[in-house]
């Protein structure tokens, strides 16, 4: 089934109490591209327009695709024979190429000046995040502790990662700043923090939260800690938050294993409408908005 034929029969508007974030005047399914991941059928990386029509960028088992601040390039992590490494592509799946080739690397995230990408590295137990210049070089352990750490997202200044740190189904955010300096816990719960994803105005990080009846939700957090809020609520398991260009929106994934389904979901942050952009047969997860 096409994501437009999908828009079309699924669109849902729900409220939530998430006001006062964007200006007013922000409109649900104003889309631009959106790259996922399609696990299933026709594995690989996807493109989405705003239209519902559908590109296939990769074919193989590619993860988390994390788009260029230009729009030209995205990054992705790619499991071939045991291991995990970061690729890139162009937009139109043209030069597709190698940047690490040591395996054990995942989760790569583009600096908002497109000079450099910062990833995971190691166990699922005892990595640590590292930064390299676009082109694969000059690598750089930045974190140095005896926790996992993964998944970063860039304040939009380039000044500081936000990172989840701690064991599995226990983890909390880090403020993490790149050229040095003292390390900020920014939540601290007894569950799992998870998925940050840092808002284009620099204002807000949207996360998620798993909860213990094995539910989990998208949150927002100022980076000084303040202003904790809910965006979802559901016995879903909701993941993978990427921002619009624009701050006006998230897109998510929604994951209904009783359904044997996980779909991507467009939220307005203003005004809680939430707009189905994907439903099939296929798993359709990881989703991020291109910057321009």
């Amino acid at each position: 089934m096409s994501v437009l034929s999908v828009i079309r029969l699924f669109a849902v508007v729900l409220v939530v109490a998430a006001g006062g974030i964007t200006p007013a005047g922000a409109t649900s399914g104003d889309t631009g591209t959106i790259a996922f991941v399609r696990e299933v059928d026709e594995q690989g990386i996807w493109l989405v327009e705003s239209n519902g029509s559908e590109t296939r960028l990769t074919n193989g088992q590619d993860y988390r695709p994390d788009w260029s601040p230009d729009g030209r390039w995205i990054a992705f992590q790619r499991f071939d024979g045991g291991g995990s490494d970061i690729y890139v592509a162009r937009a139109d799946g043209a030069h597709l190429h190698a940047l690490t080739t040591d395996g054990d690397n995942y989760h790569p995230s583009w600096s908002p000046d497109g000079t450099r990408i910062a990833f995971g590295h190691g166990s699922l137990r005892e990595g640590e995040i590292e930064l390299m210049d676009a082109n694969g070089r000059h690598r750089l352990q930045l974190t140095h502790d005896q926790e996992q750490d993964a998944r970063p997202t860039w304040s939009p200044d380039g000044s500081t990662l936000c990172v989840e740190r701690g064991p599995a189904h226990r983890s909390d955010l880090y403020l993490v700043p790149v050229d040095g300096g003292a390390e900020i816990r920014l939540t601290r719960t007894s569950v799992h923090d998870q998925e940050p994803s840092w808002s284009p105005n620099g204002r807000w990080i949207v996360f998620a939260r798993r909860r213990p009846e094995h539910a989990q939700d998208l949150y927002l957090i100022h980076p000084d800690g303040s202003g904790l809020r809910r965006l979802t609520h559901n016995r879903a398991l909701d993941w993978a938050p990427s921002w619009s260009a624009d701050g006006n929106q998230v897109v998510f994934t929604r994951a209904r294993y009783q359904q044997q389904q996980e779909l991507l979901v467009a939220l307005t942050i203003r005004t809680g409408a939430r707009e189905r952009l994907a439903v099939s047969p296929a798993y359709e997860l990881e989703p991020d908005w291109r910057p321009v």
